[in-house]
């Protein structure tokens, strides 16, 4: 995965702000609408260059998994690819760490709680709620 590393090294000298990769900037730059909210359940992206690239994720209890999910949305759409693998690996390289094991377990039970209703939707009828929420968060953040 020699391209993953050549562009992480690349992103690393263009975007790190003090520690962190600054995810802001990066999605300027790129023209990536990208929007952090409450409202989204599980983090998703859209890595089609042929149609507007869009990250969206949530704040998270936990930081390490809160940068993590950036960092892996971000791969699926800088990559192209909706390789997991591939997501895990641009984020494992970025950040320096590999994605928390326990966190995103107890960070979906949070959400549950707060969100009963868009989780339900979301797990009985996955794509159709994912692109017609994808689609109102787009309208919302006008990119």
């Amino acid at each position: 995965m020699k391209h993953i590393d050549n562009l992480v090294e690349k992103l690393k000298q263009e975007y790190t702000l003090g520690t962190e990769i600054n995810w802001n900037n990066l999605a300027k730059d790129k023209n990536i609408g990208f929007l952090v909210d409450k409202r989204v359940i599980i983090p998703f992206s859209f890595p089609n260059p042929n149609f507007p690239q869009f990250v969206f994720t949530s704040p998270s209890i936990f930081k390490k998994e809160h940068f993590y999910n950036i960092a892996h949305e971000f791969g699926h759409v800088l990559l192209n690819s909706y390789s997991e693998e591939e997501a895990d690996y641009f984020a494992n390289k970025i950040l320096g760490y590999k994605a928390p094991q326990i966190a995103p377990l107890i960070d979906m039970t949070y959400k549950f709680f707060r969100h009963p209703v868009n989780c339900l939707s979301l797990i009985f009828g996955r794509d159709k709620y994912m692109f017609k929420f994808g689609d109102k968060l787009i309208k919302e953040i006008n990119v």
